[in-house]
């Protein structure tokens, strides 16, 4: 399950335990995986169809996926 509301991942943590990550670390671990060729071209198209992220968030996730050149 995917959420990115501050409400619902505090819900997540207090009611069900959960160990919540952000879709950032999802998409650097789908690399690890060999699940998806490139986190910078990832989240280039999250980012053309509305979805945000902070720079901060962006380039730490292209830094541990090994592409911090790509966008910065």
């Amino acid at each position: 399950m995917v959420i990115y509301e501050k409400k619902a991942r505090r819900v997540a943590r207090s009611v069900y335990g959960l160990h919540v990550i952000g879709s950032a670390l999802v998409l650097v671990e789908a690399k690890r995986r060999g699940y998806l060729k490139s986190v910078g071209e990832t989240i280039r198209g999250m980012r053309d169809g509305g979805y945000w992220l902070h720079d901060d968030i962006v380039r730490s996730a292209l830094r541990e996926a090994g592409e911090m050149s790509e966008l910065f």
